[in-house]
């Protein structure tokens, strides 16, 4: 029976890995099975009360000898846990905060498989790919999988929280008779420097006159808010600035136009959304990542990429305010995200669970 079975999940690191493995946890909690997640302390940040779960030590893979003395910690707590609770299965959703409990099930025998959340598969996953039962992969195609591992592959799609997967429903409607042009810009978690120091410049006198229409939520760097909210102050823009927005699902609903990073939360959300969306991938990632994912949209003609390399602010301002006059584009893109979405991936992911085990 469902009931006896258990499965553990490990993530964190940022929330790109965090919102799937609890989407995930909710569905099986749902079908009766016994779930535990297995997690780093950035995971605190976004814990339900309704989950058990183990916070364990971890740091980035080589990075300094502090960093490998977390990893060995991690993997004896997370051996721990695994020798004491005997997990039926656990399933990894890739970052370096999994490492420690990846190398856990192989010490101890334990049966696992991974989520890969972005186009091309990251270096843990890869690591991890050969000793997996199965990988389960976001988009139709997934880069870098070693070729004996490909059969491994199934396609699944990138788990949505259950608040942002109602969004599917929601239509996209361009202001009219006067309302305003909404408009979100989230730099990721981090608050990259990008969009925390240049991006409000593209808001200047000019066309802050002729756009009075504007409404703009801006998630930027804690060192950056006073002054970004003091520069949309100047220039009579109505806006919002925060770090962290905890109802990401309320302004997804209201965007007219999202400007973000290109990570996999990122880019379904906006999908399951419908929303038309200008990307500017995080050029950091390993094998540049996220501008696999953004091409994947660009391609379906479901948003707009700009290179962090090439970003000027005079280009970027002359390309934003073309688009939100653009009511066919933004409409255009709307409808191609929302073909781009899946709704039910948590329940994929929970059937191969259930074929397994």
């Amino acid at each position: 029976m469902n009931k006896a079975k258990k499965v553990f999940l490990a993530t964190g690191g940022s929330g790109g890995h965090i919102f799937p493995a609890i989407s995930v946890a909710e569905k099986l909690k749902e079908q009766g099975y016994s779930t535990c997640i297995i997690a780093d302390k950035i995971y605190e940040k976004y814990a339900k009360n309704n989950f058990d779960y183990k916070i364990i030590d971890a740091g980035k893979i080589l990075k300094s000898f502090s960093s490998l003395r977390s990893i060995v910690r991690g993997f004896f707590q997370a051996k721990t846990e695994i020798k004491a609770e005997k997990p039926d299965l656990i399933i990894g959703f890739g970052s370096y905060a999994t490492l420690p409990t990846l190398l856990a099930c192989i010490w101890t025998k334990t049966p696992f498989i991974l989520h890969e959340q972005n186009a091309y598969i990251g270096k843990i996953n890869k690591l991890f790919a050969k000793y997996a039962k199965k990988i389960m992969a976001s988009y139709h195609e997934l880069y870098g999988v070693k070729f004996k591992d490909m059969e491994k592959i199934v396609y699944t799609g990138s788990p949505i929280r259950k608040d942002i997967q109602k969004l599917y429903n929601s239509t996209y409607k361009y202001p009219e008779n006067g309302e305003k042009f909404i408009v979100l810009i989230t730099g990721g978690s981090a608050g990259a420097r990008i969009f925390s120091e240049f991006l409000p410049k593209i808001f200047d006198e000019q066309h802050a006159k002729q756009e009075s229409n504007l409404h703009i939520y801006h998630q930027v760097r804690e060192e950056f808010v006073d002054g970004t909210k003091e520069h949309y102050k100047k220039l009579n823009i109505e806006a919002e600035v925060s770090t962290f927005f905890s109802n990401m699902n309320e302004l997804l609903e209201k965007a007219n136009l999202i400007i973000g990073r290109a990570g996999s939360g990122t880019l379904f959300e906006t999908a399951v959304s419908g929303r038309p969306s200008i990307l500017i991938p995080l050029i950091s990632t390993g094998n540049n990542r996220q501008e696999v994912n953004a091409k994947t949209f660009e391609t379906n003609n479901a948003g707009i990429v700009v290179l962090e390399n090439n970003f000027n602010v005079k280009d970027f301002q002359k390309l934003f305010f073309d688009t939100i006059k653009n009511k066919e584009k933004l409409v255009e893109m709307s409808v191609n995200a929302k073909k781009m979405a899946v709704i039910d991936a948590d329940k994929n992911i929970v059937d191969i669970v259930k074929s397994l085990i």
